[in-house]
């Protein structure tokens, strides 16, 4: 039977059956097939044909809606003609598949969930984390994105790193270099592949170690800086400079600040062992100019409505972006070669020269290390709450008096 309009129009499946091939006698390799599904019998051009080791493959060409006979007999002619120059349509489309199962995306998602849900070497990631791994991955490497993980070697990944260095700098291309290899060096443990292929690339010689300490003067000029006035969109940015200069936090600890961390009748905000670098929570008394911060923003956002307690205090998600607006606070404070989390480090300086005693500032900055590192640490289990109460309203009274220009009249603290 040759395949045609006329001849196809009367086929039917045979009775107990949801499919069936009928082949063309004239044209060997050539059919059409009909499937039950869904409801609706499917009709569909097919070619049968057996590659070089000996292996059966069949392989759609088109629905019979969308090819007449004569169009799908000359389209699988055309297809059958590259088979038998060596060509396996179908099982480039199997190696197609398994090609975008294990390519470096999708090994990159697997990797990112792994990593959330249970670390690469102890804790699930914080949020932090994964938005580095992912603008790392996903984007500066995306020329990888479309290959198998295993077929990526130095030679692919090489030129990626020159262009990451050309356009974001010698500290950026430190850190993704170190971010792939991590990615690599877990694929290996999972099986995908057997060596990592960022080794023998061009390492970049960069320390992230940073020892800028701000003077007195220079906090305070950031402090001017940061007046709401110059935010008339959102002045949040200019308040979470200024409780990073109170408090000496972290920057990522302020900006995803919820409010039912804070209790503000009793002056005190309590980081939560999820949201800290240590994984401890830490209790931190609040000083005065930091609660009028939190009056200020509780007044201007909320109008005297009551808020949520997990709504967020500077935005409307866990997070606000500090980098854009931080711009225009470098160029209007004119103090050089500065960045936010150099403010942690002044503040822990600045408290030391006003007679704070070392062991109450690794308190105010939540360290485990120090004296609270080791046997000591185990024994003494005192959260030296008032003695940092002290050196906090003794710092903001301080920040505040430099600020506006007059002589700091508060003594120094005293050992108790």
């Amino acid at each position: 039977m040759k395949l045609n309009a006329k001849t196809i129009a009367g086929l039917r499946l045979p009775a107990g059956r949801a499919e069936a091939f009928f082949w063309d006698e004239e044209f060997s390799g050539f059919g059409l097939r009909l499937r039950q599904s869904g409801g609706r019998l499917r009709r569909t051009w097919v070619i049968q044909y057996r590659t070089k080791a000996g292996q059966t493959r069949r392989i759609t060409v088109a629905s019979v809606d969308e090819l007449s006979a004569a169009n799908a007999r000359k389209h699988a002619g055309d297809m059958l003609a590259k088979i038998r120059m060596g060509g396996d349509p179908q099982g480039d489309k199997t190696a197609a598949r398994k090609q975008a199962v294990q390519n470096f995306k999708a090994v990159t998602e697997e990797f990112l969930d792994f990593g959330i849900k249970y670390g690469i070497h102890s804790q699930p990631w914080r949020a932090s984390t994964v938005r580095q791994y992912r603008l790392i991955l996903l984007v500066y490497f995306k020329p990888l994105h479309g290959m198998a993980i295993d077929t990526i070697k130095r030679a692919d990944i090489a030129p990626v790193l020159t262009q990451i260095e050309r356009e974001r700098g010698r500290r950026s291309v430190a850190l993704a270099r170190a971010r792939l290899w991590t990615l690599f060096a877990w694929a290996i443990g999972e099986g995908r592949i057997d060596a990592n292929p960022v080794v023998g690339t061009r390492e970049i010689e960069y320390s992230v170690k940073r020892e800028r300490v701000l003077t007195g003067e220079e906090l305070a000029r950031i402090w001017r800086a940061c007046d709401p006035i110059y935010f008339p969109r959102n002045g949040n940015f200019g308040r979470v400079v200024r409780l990073l200069i109170l408090l000496g936090a972290r920057r990522g600890e302020i900006t995803g600040m919820a409010w039912n961390e804070l209790d503000l009748p009793n002056g005190t905000w309590t980081l939560p062992g999820s949201r800290s670098k240590n994984h401890r929570a830490h209790t931190l008394p609040l000083p005065p100019p930091a609660l009028a911060i939190f009056d200020e923003i509780s007044r201007e956002r909320w109008n005297g409505k009551a808020w949520a307690p997990d709504d967020y205090v500077f935005s409307y998600t866990s997070g606000m972006n500090v980098s854009r607006p931080l711009v225009p606070v470098l160029e209007r404070c004119g103090v050089q070669d500065w960045w936010l989390h150099d403010i942690r480090r002044s503040v822990a300086t600045g408290m030391a020269e006003l007679g704070v005693l070392p062991h109450i500032i690794e308190c105010v900055l939540n360290h485990v290390s120090g004296f609270r590192a080791g046997i000591a640490g185990v024994y003494n289990r005192s959260s030296y709450e008032r003695e940092m109460a002290q050196a906090l309203t003794r710092w903001g009274e301080h920040v505040l008096a430099l600020v506006e220009g007059r002589g700091d009249k508060v003594i120094l603290l005293r050992r108790a």
